[in-house]
């Protein structure tokens, strides 16, 4: 192996190994380079993104010459070596083009837009760099989920803490997340009140305590000032919102999938609006998104090595989110069945091992997760599933209409307008439009365009304002198709065993039944939002990757060289024969003819799966290139909608 090949390796070795570790580690480098907003962007960010440029430069430079300089004449001596002259004209042309690059956007009003081109740029660079056959598909996803980032982080550098937030309210007010936040990082303490006197400090407190002790950080330790410090929390954020998309992969990967079975349910993820617009979101969504995803990560490699210390992995998980949010324990039905189904193939032989595991999972799942609950059931009485209610007689509210009548309405009114709708009341009274009160519609538009973007959202961008309507169709079709796939995958995927079938079932199942019952508990819009179901993108698009992998053509394959060994045998058995009497002789051979008569019909029934496999295949291929120029337009078209609404409405 060469040496410029063993150092790409190592490259993306040390990612694959510590994906997370590396991923926070570019989120602190592009804290660094704005602290959240373009509008604390530091007078040595410059520096720092010419160093940046530098780097990658070199890397690039460094792995093309090693891997195509004998194809690169023109830099290349008669004794293939570096012309000093050329390399000094390159290098003279390249600084040239940095300074001007540099100067442009010092005194350009889109850093943004810079940013986010100059980034895509260097991905594609360092990419090329690490790219060879072996490490194709790893190359490939890094490539998905870095432009995946620089999405998201052009979305936080131009989406301000009190843009596009739920219940968020304001740094310095007195409810909301906000306030939740500043009460800990001023008194270094929880509440020590009944959390349903004040707005959202009923929720249990990791995030805000992990969001505390980042703006103490950032104000007190560095010296940042007070508002930077707390738009900064949109880097803990993105960085909670760029797990997700690594536990994606990490999911997609334990299945094999690998090819367009990969990439596509990959970008279906990495570039779902949701995770983008949550990337932006100061409350404590994401985190419990992040640690859900996590666990069933965990899950998986527990149900592959049963010991002590994968289990506590997952405990740690739910625990984790349920201390972020407790309606991540959403997920524990499902890892309990997975429990079951391990403990019952294989608990006879050594129970008490089980029963150790368990009960460790127990002891370290159930206090981290309830604890906050059980507290205040028992000091305040308040109920562990206590939600805090909507104040009565807003204009959103839809308790006069009855919950069956709203399921059913897919009346044309929902479908005038791709953005949700709510009602809303002038100056004299009078009612204007009506509330979205279909879920299931009110969460296809809220997982595509927030329920904070509308026709004014806009500006003067007609052109992006008239995408949103084929691309509210386009992803339409995609989910139909996706959930239609499920289904199929569900009945025949060969390569998904049963238990992990039944296992993400279960968590979209639950997830949507939960939403379903907030919205007929409370009868409000804003319950009806896709930031609550986030996860069933993640389980539809794995279906989509199982059902692109050609798990029929491996059976049949199976199936035939079993019959074909079948064959063999029976002819070896007649060969034997032909040292005996002449009886068995006759009857062996017999046995031969026979066994030719089966391997004519084997033969011919194999011809016969080939031309259905094939017939199979070729439909496969082809709905596997719709789906992939559906999800190229989903990609393209959402991108440049979500750049445009940011950019609108930066502040």
């Amino acid at each position: 192996m060469s040496q410029n090949k063993q150092m790409t390796e190592n490259i993306i070795n040390t990612i694959a190994k510590h994906p997370y570790l590396s991923m926070f580690l570019v989120c602190l480098m592009a804290n660094l380079l704005c602290f959240g907003s373009e509008g604390n962007v530091p007078q040595n960010t410059l520096g720092i993104e010419i160093m940046i440029v530098l780097i990658v430069s070199l890397l690039f430079y460094h792995c093309m010459l090693k891997n195509y300089g004998d194809k690169i004449n023109f830099i290349f001596g008669e004794e293939n070596k570096i012309s000093y002259s050329a390399l000094f004209t390159i290098v003279l042309e390249y600084t040239v083009l940095l300074l001007f690059g540099a100067y442009r956007f010092t005194n350009s009003q889109y850093k943004g837009v810079w940013i986010f081109v100059v980034g895509t740029i260097l991905l594609g660079m360092l990419c090329v760099s690490l790219y060879s056959d072996k490490l194709k598909m790893q190359v490939i996803s890094l490539a998905i989920m870095g432009e995946s980032f620089l999405v998201k982080f052009y979305y936080i550098f131009y989406t301000s803490v009190y843009t596009r937030q739920n219940d968020v309210g304001e740094f310095g007010g007195n409810d909301g997340h906000s306030a939740y936040i500043e009460y800990i990082l001023f008194n270094h303490k929880l509440p020590d009140f009944d959390p349903r006197e004040v707005w959202t400090f009923c929720h249990p407190p990791l995030h805000h305590f992990l969001s505390a002790v980042w703006i103490g950080i950032n104000q007190y330790v560095l010296g940042v000032d007070k508002d930077a410090s707390r738009e900064s929390l949109q880097t803990l954020t993105l960085f909670y919102s760029m797990v997700v998309i690594i536990a994606a992969y990490k999911i997609l990967r334990y299945f094999k999938l690998k090819g367009m079975s990969l990439y596509i349910p990959l970008m279906i993820v990495a570039f779902h609006p949701s995770f983008t617009y949550l990337a932006g979101s100061v409350n404590n969504d994401i985190l419990s998104i992040a640690l859900m995803m996590c666990a069933i990560v965990c899950t998986m490699r527990w149900y592959e090595e049963q010991n002590i210390r994968n289990i506590l992995k997952i405990a740690f998980c739910i625990g984790f989110a349920m201390m972020a949010k407790l309606s991540a324990g959403l997920i524990a039905p499902s890892v309990a069945v997975v429990f079951l189904y391990v403990f019952i193939k294989n608990g006879k032989n050594n129970i008490k091992k089980y029963i150790i595991q368990f009960l460790s999972f127990g002891i370290v799942c159930v206090p981290l997760g309830l604890w906050f609950e059980i507290k205040n059931l028992i000091k305040y009485k308040m109920p562990i599933t206590y939600i805090q209610e909507v104040a009565k007689g807003t204009s959103q509210e839809l308790g006069d209409q009855k919950f069956l009548n709203r399921i059913t309405d897919f009346s044309a009114k929902h479908f005038k307008n791709v953005f949700e709708q709510w009602l809303s009341i002038d100056a004299n009274g009078k009612k204007i439009g009506f509330n979205e009160n279909n879920p299931i519609i009110s969460l296809l538009k809220t997982s595509l365009f927030h329920e904070y973007v509308n026709e004014y959202t806009f500006g003067d961008n007609k052109f992006a304002l008239a995408l949103c309507k084929p691309y509210f169709w386009l992803c339409i079709i995609l989910a139909i198709s996706l959930f239609v796939i499920m289904i199929i995958a569900l009945v025949k995927a060969k390569n998904m065993q049963p238990i992990w079938k039944i296992f993400f079932v279960l968590f979209y199942v639950f997830m949507m039944l939960n939403i379903y019952k907030m919205s007929a508990d409370y009868p409000m819009v804003c319950t009806m939002n896709f930031r609550y179901i986030t996860p069933t993108v993640i389980v539809q698009a794995l279906f989509g990757g199982i059902w692109l992998v050609s798990y029929r053509g491996q059976v049949v394959k199976e199936t035939c060289g079993t019959a074909d060994g079948k064959v063999d045998m029976i002819k070896g058995k007649a060969d034997v024969a032909f040292a005996g009497e002449e009886t068995a002789i006759a009857e062996e051979k017999e046995t031969v003819s026979s066994a030719d008569r089966k391997t004519g019909m084997i033969e011919e029934k194999s011809s016969v799966n080939d031309e259905s496999l094939n017939e199979v295949n070729r439909n496969k291929k082809l709905a596997g290139k719709i789906l992939l120029a559906m999800t190229f337009l989903y990609v393209v078209m959402g991108t440049y909608i979500w750049m445009v609404v940011c950019y609108n409405t930066r502040g």
